[in-house]
């Protein structure tokens, strides 16, 4: 009697699955995908606030520029009006001045009367002139010696002796310049030439102030002195003419 009920109760027992998990082996899936999708939406989620916080300090950044570039456009607008006002009172200023014959070239001539130094009429004029900038050369290359005794070692004084020095190379400058009568312009070329080593020999002095090398300043100062010697020849040159 026991063997029949033990052969009936197995297969009711197979039919209810007692003793099998099918269903939840099918729910323990369903729930593990539900946990893999929610961490992959997280991370995707996570990538897209990145992303938006990067297109937004881009944004932010691009507006920066928009407004500096428009703040820029003003500026240059407001300079472009100030040109433009300071062309059109120049342009009056010019009217005003033709208009007006021969004042410009006074005004120039009151200035400075030794700048006119073109075109003299004859080989006197031409010699007045040319003494008359040899002076003026002569007294402002002799105001730099007491300035060189101030510190001869060029510590404290290089400053001031470039300064005079460029002062010299414009006085030169007007010398080379001079016209003589036109029978006589290879005289500009002596003068051009030989000025032209003389202010090579100046821009050596101011190498050796800036480097305080006072070896370099006194050879320099030599060669210089050697090459105004030689101006001094074609001087006297046109010192001799008649006329």
């Amino acid at each position: 009697m026991k063997h029949k009920v033990l052969s009936v109760a197995l297969p009711i027992l197979l039919i209810s699955g007692v003793g099998c998990s099918k269903e939840d082996t099918e729910k323990k899936k369903t729930d593990n995908l539900q946990v893999a999708e929610a961490e992959s939406n997280k991370k995707a989620l996570e990538t897209v606030n990145k992303e938006a916080d990067k297109l937004r300090k881009e944004k932010d950044e691009l507006e920066k520029k928009v407004a500096e570039a428009e703040s820029d456009k003003k500026a240059l607008e407001t300079a472009n009006k100030e040109v433009d006002r300071l062309r059109k009172e120049k342009d009056e200023l010019e009217k005003k001045i033709v208009k007006e014959p021969g004042i410009k070239e006074q005004e120039r001539k009151e200035k400075d009367p030794l700048t006119d130094v073109h075109g003299p009429i004859t080989i006197k004029q031409y010699q007045e002139k040319m003494e008359t900038l040899v002076n003026q050369f002569s007294r402002e290359l002799q105001a730099t010696k007491p300035i060189f005794a101030k510190d001869q070692t060029l510590k404290t004084n290089q400053m001031e002796l470039k300064k005079q020095f460029e002062v010299v190379k414009g006085e030169l400058r007007k010398l080379k310049e001079l016209d003589p009568p036109k029978a006589y312009d290879y005289f500009k070329v002596q003068l051009r030439d030989d000025a032209k080593v003389i202010e090579i020999c100046i821009e050596q002095i101011f190498v050796g102030l800036d480097e305080k090398d006072t070896e370099k300043v006194d050879s320099s100062l030599k060669a210089m002195y050697g090459y105004i010697d030689t101006m001094g020849l074609t001087l006297n040159e046109i010192r001799k003419l008649e006329g």
